[in-house]
């Protein structure tokens, strides 16, 4: 019995084409383009900052509170600026492929009252960062974005210092099993750009390759119902199990050894 989800275009386009239309979305967005600062996203942003906080909270012993923190995907930027107003002694750079996202920064240097200490745009296999520089790499709801994982992961690998770590939070995964009909699903939810999820034993590969290891943090049972209240983490929070075969929610830890370089 055929799907009643229409297949996405977007699974026949090429790399160069997701970057393009992601690239193009915050240009022509009625609500995120540069200069807009509408009360919709303010709301929409705000609901993900009470998130992106509990993920902080949570995860406090895997953060660097001082040195080099760069995210990746940053969009606006206004998780960057709510890291610096938590750790004002670290130095934070946003980044994100379009530079029309990173433009509306100031926007969000002057809700939270602080200024990142660079950002610019870039795609998140190719910062400008110095190699063996930064002490943590992160980003928000946003890896599952990056259409090239080897790249980034390699990038990642190697602007981290040695003993560095990088954090991908908040995101969707499933099994390969179903990942034909989550992809369909995810991308007919929100059709205006690409949407994908994450395999985790891809991702744990494409990380073993450049030598960095993984970690995982389930997601659901370390917020709870504050951001995952549906029947489905209802559910998976009762039986672990089945988060590793439905469309589920991870964050990822990846640490470069001490002794490696990349």
């Amino acid at each position: 019995m055929a799907s009643s989800i229409e297949p996405p275009a977007y699974s026949h386009l090429s790399a160069d084409d997701k970057q393009r239309i992601e690239i193009e979305y915050w240009r022509d967005s009625p609500t995120e383009r540069p200069g807009a600062e509408s009360l919709d996203n303010l709301l929409n942003k705000m609901a993900e900052a009470r998130i992106f906080v509990a993920y902080l909270e949570k995860l406090k012993h895997l953060l660097a509170q001082r040195g080099t923190v760069v995210e990746l995907g940053a969009g606006q930027g206004w998780s960057s600026c709510i890291y610096k107003k938590l750790f004002p002694a670290a130095r934070v750079i946003a980044t994100d492929i379009s530079s029309y996202a990173i433009e509306s920064i100031e926007y969000w240097h002057r809700i939270y009252g602080v200024r990142t200490d660079g950002h610019y745009a870039c795609k998140s296999y190719a910062t400008e960062v110095p190699a063996q520089s930064v002490d943590l790499v992160y980003c928000f709801a946003a890896a599952h974005h990056f259409v090239e994982h080897g790249k980034t992961l390699g990038e990642i690998a190697r602007i981290l210092k040695p003993g560095g770590r990088a954090l991908f939070l908040h995101e969707p995964v499933c099994s390969r099993l179903l990942y034909p009909l989550a992809y369909r699903r995810v991308n007919a939810v929100r059709p205006e750009v690409p949407e994908d999820l994450l395999i985790t034993a891809d991702v744990r590969r494409l990380a073993a390759e450049v030598g960095l290891t993984t970690s995982l943090v389930r997601n659901a049972p370390l917020l709870g119902a504050q951001a995952f209240g549906t029947m489905n983490y209802k559910l998976q929070r009762r039986l672990p199990f089945l988060a590793n075969v439905l469309p589920s929610s991870m964050s990822f830890v990846f640490d470069k050894p001490e002794h490696g370089s990349a």
